[in-house]
C-alpha cells in the first residue's frame, strides 16, 4: 500500500516540476458553441479589492483578458489552461477559480481548482501571465487541496490517503515559491503512521513505539523533495517543532474563490 501511495505522490511532484519548466500553449477559446451550459452560480462576485498587485490598468486588462480566455476555453472546449484536455466527467463539486497575487510578486495570478474530473484527476493550479507571450505559464500543479501562506509557502494535500495515516492526518507536500524561476519548488513531503489504523505496515514491521516518545500513537515522516524515504519516522513533538519552523509567523491567505461559470468569467473580464 505504501508503494502505491509513493507512486501517486511521485506523479504529483513530477507533474509540478514538469509544469515549472514548460510554457503553456495559447488558451484562446474557439469559435465553437459551448458543448455544455454552466449551471447558474450562487457564488459571490469575483473580488475587486486590491490583492497586493500593482500593475497599471492597461496591463491588468490584458491579464484579465488572458485569464478569461483560458477559463472560457475550459468551459467550452474542456481544455485546461496548460493545454491538457480535461475529463468530460463532471464532479459533484464545482470547479473554482480566483485572481490573486498569491506569490507576492506584484502581479495577480490565476488560481484554478479543477474539479470537473474524477477524484484522481482533480488538480490545483497557479498560472502566471507575462505580457507579450501567448498563453499562461504554470507556477504550480498539485491536488486541489491547497493552503497558501504569505511567506510563499503552499501546503498541498495529496489527492489520496492510502497509507497508514488514518483519519487524523492527511499527507501533503510543502512547496516554496522561488522568484528566480517564477515557480513553486517542492521541498518536503510529509506522511504519518497512526497506530490506531494499523499496528504493522505492509512489510509486517511493527509500529515504532520507541519513536513515539510523546505517546500520541502516531509518528511522522518528513521527506525532502521527491525522496520518499520511510525509514526515519519522528515523534509528534519533533514534527510539530519542524512545522512551526517552516510556517513561522506566516499567515494563511484567504483566497476569494468563486465557481467556474460563464457569469463569473464575464465578471472577471469587467474588473477594472
Amino acid at each position: 500500500m505504501k508503494r502505491v501511495l509513493t507512486i501517486i505522490a511521485t506523479i504529483i511532484l513530477t507533474s509540478t516540476i514538469a509544469a515549472c519548466s514548460n510554457s503553456v500553449t495559447p488558451a484562446s477559446p474557439s469559435d465553437a458553441q459551448p458543448t455544455a451550459t454552466a449551471a447558474e452560480s450562487t457564488a459571490e462576485p469575483v473580488a475587486t479589492e486590491p490583492t497586493g498587485s500593482a500593475q497599471p490598468g492597461d496591463q491588468k486588462q490584458q491579464l484579465y483578458a488572458a485569464f478569461g480566455d483560458a477559463l472560457e476555453n475550459l468551459l467550452q472546449n474542456r481544455v485546461l489552461p496548460d493545454g491538457i484536455p480535461s475529463d468530460d466527467q463532471d464532479s459533484t463539486v464545482a470547479s473554482r477559480f480566483a485572481v490573486y497575487d498569491v506569490d507576492a510578486d506584484g502581479q495577480d495570478e490565476l488560481i484554478l481548482l479543477n474539479n470537473t474530473v474524477t477524484m484522481a484527476g482533480t488538480s490545483g493550479y497557479v498560472f502566471d501571465y507575462e505580457e507579450g507571450t501567448e498563453g499562461l505559464q504554470t507556477e504550480l500543479l498539485e491536488s486541489v487541496n491547497l493552503t497558501f501562506y504569505d511567506n510563499g509557502l503552499v501546503k498541498a494535500g495529496w489527492s489520496h490517503n492510502q497509507g497508514l495515516a488514518g483519519d487524523h492526518f492527511w499527507p501533503y507536500n510543502l512547496l516554496q515559491y522561488d522568484a528566480t524561476i517564477d515557480c513553486y519548488r517542492p521541498y518536503y513531503s510529509v506522511d504519518a503512521w497512526d497506530k490506531a489504523y494499523g499496528e504493522t505496515n505492509e512489510q509486517g514491521q511493527p509500529f515504532p513505539t520507541e519513536i513515539d516518545k510523546s505517546g500520541a500513537g502516531i509518528v511522522y515522516y518528513i521527506m525532502q523533495g521527491m525522496d520518499f524515504d520511510y525509514s526515519s519516522p519522528v515523534d509528534q513533538s519533533e514534527y510539530t517543532a519542524w512545522l512551526n519552523q517552516q510556517i513561522g509567523s506566516a499567515k494563511e491567505l484567504s483566497i476569494p474563490y468563486v465557481d467556474l461559470t460563464k457569469e463569473n468569467v464575464a465578471k472577471l473580464r469587467s474588473m477594472p
